[in-house]
């Protein structure tokens, strides 16, 4: 497992921050552009030529014609009350955030078996702190990425 630290290793861009350019390699971007466009996304690609995985969670036709001829891979992110299950059902590659399940949600997701379940299905998940501390033994044989964030209240990294 590979703690991926919000706004180092994993950052997010819209409209008003995508021109930014950062001089250390991002290894994963969220893409939140109310209007994504091909030249948006020309820019994005040009400024974090390193950068091969992205997450996006919405116009999921257009990003994923237009990264289908890049070597780019993205995922799928959860959004609130999409249904754990009907989630992954609609998707195959996909990042979870805990943070936009349901109480219920939360609680099957964090039981041993299941958790150890999902994360075979998963390359990166979104979580808190305790919830990692509480599953850390699972966490730390999984060979995915764990980004640890803990303001529920502004998740939207």
């Amino acid at each position: 497992m590979v703690i991926t630290e919000i706004g180092r290793d994993i950052i997010s861009l819209n409209e008003d921050n995508y021109l930014e350019k950062i001089k250390h390699k991002i290894h994963i971007i969220n893409l939140k552009f109310k209007s994504p466009n091909r030249d948006k996304m020309d820019v994005v690609l040009e400024n974090f030529n390193k950068t091969n995985r992205f997450i996006i969670s919405d116009n999921i036709k257009f990003y994923n014609n237009y990264l289908r001829n890049t070597n780019k891979k993205y995922y799928v992110l959860n959004n609130v009350n999409d249904g754990l299950i009907t989630f992954f059902k609609k998707n195959n590659k996909v990042i979870l955030n805990t943070f936009n399940l349901t109480d219920a949600e939360r609680i099957f997701l964090y039981n041993n078996d299941f958790l150890i379940d999902v994360l075979c299905n998963l390359e990166v998940i979104i979580t808190d702190l305790d919830s990692y501390e509480s599953k850390k033994q699972i966490y730390n044989n999984w060979p995915g990425n764990l980004v640890i964030f803990n303001n529920v209240e502004t998740n939207d990294f």
